[in-house]
């Protein structure tokens, strides 16, 4: 029985991912991470940001946390599918909605969702725009 508690708890130490923990051999000798360490690595990291974009979210929390399941594509969560449904809820245009959504995505470095344009298409957007007003 005791022989059995140390060895869980040794399985539990080799999944430490911190930098100082069992996993400092990798970082120091640059060695492959095995692919599910890396995986939990990439997803701790994208949580990380995610908090402490909703932390420092200038406005009201829970609106930017409706902002970044938008974001992400998990809108069923909240039953909204679009920005100017968010909008239409929180009163405030699509536009204002829009620019969080980018915002976030650009933050923790997520391809724009379906029905999105990329930063490409929405830059020539900008010149055509600009090129109009004239």
């Amino acid at each position: 029985m005791e022989s059995e508690q140390k060895h869980a708890e040794s399985e539990l130490e080799s999944l430490e991912i911190e930098r100082d923990g069992p996993m400092e051999a990798f970082f120091e000798h640059d060695l492959p991470l095995p692919p599910y360490r890396e995986a939990a690595m990439l997803l701790r990291d994208f949580m990380l940001e995610t908090n402490l974009w909703i932390a420092r979210f200038g406005g009201d929390r829970l609106m930017a946390w409706e902002i970044t399941l938008l974001a992400t594509g998990q809108g069923e969560v909240i039953d909204c599918e679009s920005a100017a449904e968010l909008g239409k809820r929180w009163e405030l245009s699509k536009q204002a909605i829009t620019k969080q959504v980018e915002d976030y995505q650009a933050k923790v470095h997520i391809p724009p969702m379906i029905g999105q344009r990329d930063e490409e298409a929405r830059d020539a957007m900008r010149k055509k725009r600009k090129v109009q007003l004239k």
